[in-house]
């Protein structure tokens, strides 16, 4: 069986393989990030699994610059589960056009729910969890999470569960009590950090007109009238990042199991899924030469007088071109 998973909906993604694999102890998940050749996946998709017979291989990123009809023929009599996961493939392409209509190919979209369909999310993960959020407090949890009705996000469903699971931590004190509009103003604060983490995706992807935009709108959501002292703020949370980034390459060099990770990093599973797709777009190197440009930047914007905003962008700007 092949799949092929497209979307921007990570978790939804995350949550159909683990349906896949399931409680079958005879299946061994072999995942495989952004493979340079087809040769990669061919072997992994023949080779003998030293724990079964069979393998769920979950393959990231690769029909974009591979020969993706070709793979399909070459997998289709595979013993394997094979899932290809894509955020999106360029649909004007005649590779793209042939993979699409491929009927050995099982294809699902997993977009993040906006709007009213998001809110809806909201109540159905909430009342899975035991907690009683009424309508208007899903509306405003949902604005809280960065849902203003446009289809440009600023929100992934992986946050959206971190908060529900801090909210059913506060109504298991009190169950049955509907959480109000109050309680998630005091519990789920705007997450700066996840906007950041958005311009950490989009200085991977090379795409400096989405930084710089999520950075000129991290700006202005900030409080306060102090430019500089937002700048400096952000570009801590973004070295931070790039650290993280940094160690968290160095266990995948050592192939350390996901459990390992876990608990060396803290991370939720979630996190371990992005971060892994993120390490490939920095090399080590490039990761340690941001960090110096980071940190001479911050010297200098707590010495001049400079514009903090324009030497920031021109510094975001220089880490998309190393």
């Amino acid at each position: 069986m092949i799949y092929l998973l497209l979307g921007k909906d990570s978790y939804t993604k995350k949550s159909f393989i683990d349906g896949l694999l399931g409680s079958q102890t005879s299946i061994e998940k072999v995942e495989l990030f952004a493979p340079e050749t087809e040769r990669e996946i061919l072997l992994q998709a023949s080779g003998q699994s030293l724990f079964s017979s069979k393998k769920l291989l979950v393959i990231y990123d690769a029909l974009q610059k591979l020969d993706g009809p070709k793979l399909i023929e070459e997998l289709q009599s595979a013993e394997d589960i094979i899932v290809f996961v894509e955020e999106s493939l360029d649909k004007r392409k005649k590779e793209t056009k042939s993979l699409l209509a491929d009927k050995h190919i099982t294809i699902k979209e997993f977009a993040i729910p906006v709007g009213a369909d998001f809110q809806k999310w909201l109540l159905n993960e909430a009342k899975e969890r035991g907690i009683t959020l009424q309508p208007q407090a899903a509306r405003h949890l949902a604005q809280r999470l960065g849902d203003d009705g446009r289809q440009d996000i600023s929100y992934d469903l992986w946050q959206a569960v971190a908060e529900l699971q801090k909210l059913a931590a506060y109504a298991s004190s009190d169950p049955g009590a509907a959480i109000t509009p109050a309680e998630i103003d005091l519990l789920v604060a705007e997450s700066f950090d996840q906007d950041v983490f958005r311009v950490t995706n989009a200085i991977a992807d090379r795409k400096p007109a989405e930084a710089i935009n999520l950075l000129n709108d991290f700006i202005e959501r900030v409080p306060g009238n102090d430019e500089k002292g937002k700048i400096i703020n952000l570009a801590a949370i973004l070295a931070e990042q790039f650290r993280g980034l940094y160690a968290f390459q160095s266990l995948l060099s050592r192939s350390a199991p996901d459990a390992e990770i876990i608990k060396a990093t803290g991370f939720t599973p979630g996190r371990v899924f992005v971060y892994k797709k993120l390490s490939r777009s920095f090399a080590p190197q490039k990761l340690l030469e941001a960090l110096r440009k980071l940190e001479a930047l911050d010297g200098e914007l707590k010495s001049t007088t400079g514009p903090a905003a324009l030497q920031f962008l021109l510094t975001v700007q220089g880490l998309m071109k190393s």
